[in-house]
């Protein structure tokens, strides 16, 4: 049996050991979308669609998991007998925060009384591209459970202006530099 979901199953799993055992420490990775076809419950999937969305900090380590995510990816079809079709859906290079802005916003939400946590992100954001022509930084309010980008995303109203004015109180500071 070509059962397309076997194929799929494994590459998830060996992506994530991959990421675990190859990536930089920064890399995160994420299959999100899983499709079955034809999707009834009593026939074997023909077909199999995933999405693998890698992010690191180094541009250099994301150059790397890729040819090796496309090995694995022809490794695993070959052994279950299936085909396998790579599109590349979109490729963003990192861009690199500001030490000196992430450092006054760290400064100012300490004098502020806020607890700090620096982080990288992976996500698109402005400050991505901002970061290609002047120097940017980002500053992050936490959601319920860690969600974001979702439905169910949710951010307390007092966190909310807790990062409003760690922003202001950020500006007011940089343009007095």
């Amino acid at each position: 049996r070509q059962d397309a979901f076997l194929g799929a199953a494994e590459f998830g799993l060996h992506a994530r050991e991959l990421v675990l055992t190859e990536g930089s420490g920064t890399t995160v990775g994420t299959v999100g979308v899983v499709e079955l076809k034809p999707g009834a419950s009593n026939i074997v999937p023909e077909t199999a669609f995933l999405t693998l969305d890698l992010r690191d900090i180094s541009w250099d380590v994301l150059q790397r998991l890729l040819e090796r995510v496309h090995t694995l990816a022809h490794e695993i079809a070959q052994k279950w007998g299936l085909e396998v079709t790579i599109e590349r859906m979109r490729m963003s290079e990192p861009a690199q925060m500001s030490p000196s802005i992430q450092a006054v916003i760290d400064e100012v939400a300490r004098d502020l009384g806020q607890k700090t946590h620096w982080m990288n992100s992976g996500a698109g954001h402005d400050a991505q591209v901002m970061a290609k022509i002047t120097a940017a930084g980002m500053i992050f309010v936490p959601s319920h459970q860690g969600r974001s980008h979702s439905p169910a995303e949710f951010t307390d109203w007092e966190h909310i202006e807790r990062g409003g004015n760690v922003l202001l109180h950020s500006l007011l500071r940089l343009a007095n530099e």
